[in-house]
Parts: structure tokens; sequence; C-alpha cells
């Protein structure tokens, strides 16, 4: 089955897809088919069985099809609260990480690094 990410909190561990007939379907991160990804975003395309648990359908075997900009990416809060926005240019260091861009030990380059002429006048 097929859908999209409706919502995931990081700090909780879960979320709900939203499957292509509408359905909303609980998914833990245990549940993620990449043993290196840990969480979802809002806005993934994402492809998943689906098996009947106690509380009701729940996504397993969960992989991404189609990722989302790292710039359109929001972290939510367990309310569904948008919060921990980077500034203008800089990317979350998680986020990098998740993509295998920066490893655990490095730290993430600084805006003047990254943009070497951005203050020069």
């Amino acid at each position: 089955m097929e859908g999209v990410v409706k919502s995931f909190a990081r700090n909780r561990g879960f979320g709900f897809i939203t499957a292509e007939n509408g359905e909303d379907i609980f998914v833990h991160h245990s549940d993620l088919a990449d043993e290196k990804r840990e969480y979802l975003v809002a806005g993934q395309r994402v492809r998943f069985d689906v098996v009947q648990s106690e509380r009701g359908p729940r996504a397993v075997r969960v992989s991404v099809t189609a990722d989302i900009p790292l710039a359109k990416e929001r972290q939510l809060d367990w309310r569904g609260r948008r919060h921990g926005h980077p500034r203008a240019g800089e990317v979350p260091k998680a986020a990098l990480r998740a993509r295998g861009l920066l490893p655990d030990d490095e730290e993430e380059p600084s805006s003047a690094e990254r943009n070497p002429g951005a203050n020069a006048e």
C-alpha cells in the first residue's frame, strides 16, 4: 500500500500515514524498513504493509519512496505544533545525519563556511 506521512512526533517515535484510500494508519519508528532512518517527516510518500493490531490498523515495513526537500522539513511537537525552525540557510544537524550527509561525530558547518562570500562587502 502507499500513502503520505500525515504527522510524526519524533520525540515520541510514532505518527500517522494517510493511505491512498484516505484512512489514517498508525506507524511506529520500529516499523521503518530502513534501519538507519529514525523518523518520518510530514509530506513524505511511503510504501508499507498493513497489519491489524489491538488498537486498529498499523503500518509495518515502511519505506520512503519520495523524500521532501530539506528546506520543507518542519519539526512538530507531540501536539502537532511547529517548532525548532532553523535560521534561513541553516539545516538542522539531525536532518543532515538522517540523510547520511553528516557523520555522527562531525559538527555542522557554520554559515560562513557554507556561504564564504555572504558577509563580504
